[in-house]
């Protein structure tokens, strides 16, 4: 029983997804020169931790949605209760905002201001609304980069490419999301861009922004002046 709840836990939390950010944090940490900065232990704390509560709350407001899209989920499995999921993700929260005390004002903002609260809001007030709700996970992902400098330097100078960069690739994957996600949604009444506007002119729109986003990336090689 306490294994299943273990693996229910992991499951719920995406710890892949988080593993991955840690991952991120880490290597931007090392080309930073800052792998020995003390703070860095409360950094992944936040990451983690936040991560984790807005997972879980995600999948809370989700639930219904999950049920048709992603049966297969914890919560739709009722390996975990709805009410357990409730506590779990306070207390994440609440441990993300404790590793948030010893770090830099500036990266403090970042996660109490803007990520914790984008993390909360994002089911039940932003995914309804199209496309928004997609800049709103791609910001939030794009933001562990900022995060990072920030909480490390105290500032945030070098930081910017990479969280466009960072932010493209969500965006994108947010949006090939809310196509996979379209007959739970459309039953549902969550009026993503592909509920409101169809797959066919999503897929368009995926496209044109990906090709975009290409263009946008190597773009900067051809200013690179010649040595």
């Amino acid at each position: 029983m306490i294994f299943n709840k273990i693996y229910g836990i992991l499951k719920l939390i995406r710890i892949n997804n988080l593993l991955i950010a840690s991952v991120c944090c880490l290597t931007y940490t090392y080309i930073l020169n800052e792998i020995q900065n003390d703070n860095l232990f409360y950094i992944l704390g936040t990451i983690i931790f936040l991560g984790s509560g807005g997972n879980i709350i995600n999948d809370v407001f989700d639930i219904k949605i999950d049920l048709i899209n992603r049966p297969q989920r914890i919560l739709p499995k009722k390996i975990i209760t709805l009410k357990e999921a409730k506590i779990y993700s306070f207390i994440f929260f609440a441990l993300g905002l404790s590793c948030t005390f010893f770090l830099p004002i500036t990266s403090q903002l970042i996660a109490c201001i803007y990520v914790m609260p984008a993390l909360i809001l994002y089911s039940p007030v932003f995914k309804n609304k199209p496309l928004i709700g997609n800049v709103i996970i791609a910001s939030i992902l794009g933001s562990v980069f900022l995060f990072t400098e920030s909480a490390l330097k105290g500032h945030i100078i070098n930081t910017w490419l990479i969280f466009f960069f960072a932010f493209g690739i969500s965006f994108l994957r947010e949006l090939i999301k809310d196509m996979e996600d379209y007959i739970g949604d459309k039953k549902n009444n969550i009026f993503t861009f592909p509920v409101l506007y169809g797959l066919k002119k999503s897929k368009y729109l995926y496209i044109f922004l990906a090709s975009f986003f290409i263009v946008f990336t190597i773009f900067p090689i051809f200013l690179k002046p010649n040595i």
